[in-house]
């Protein structure tokens, strides 16, 4: 089940260090404070998020598999689409509050008025 968040980066964990290819998923994880939640079976107060580590992506960096320091820094607010790691996923560690994000291009969207009222207008129809 998808979750959709409005969330402040914490912590940005450090980054496996290899790229994601189409058969194997590297990631980074990212802890958030959750500010709201949109949708979603349970409340958080905080969640963990494993951001997908694609070559080209617009919110990796260029020369090297991590996460984006322009996008991803303490304090900056995301609206997260998120699907929630269970324990059919290749993760090491399956904890309640670890969420997935599997392209960050379409998951990821900077948090502001004007996309916050639209998801909200969304979610009411």
């Amino acid at each position: 089940n998808p979750y959709i968040f409005e969330a402040e980066i914490v912590e940005i964990y450090e980054s496996s260090e290899v790229w994601s290819e189409s058969a194997i998923f590297n990631y980074q994880k990212v802890k958030y404070k959750v500010n709201k939640t949109f949708k979603g079976e349970e409340k958080f107060d905080e969640i963990e998020v494993a951001h997908a580590i694609y070559k080209g992506s617009p919110l990796v960096e260029k020369d090297k598999p991590k996460l984006s320091s322009t996008f991803f820094y303490k304090g900056q607010k995301y609206i997260l689409l998120v699907e929630q790691i269970d324990s059919k996923n290749q993760f090491y560690s399956i904890n309640q509050n670890e969420f997935v994000v599997t392209d960050s291009e379409c998951y990821v969207l900077t948090a502001n008025k004007e996309i916050i009222d639209n998801i909200e207008n969304l979610l009411k129809k």
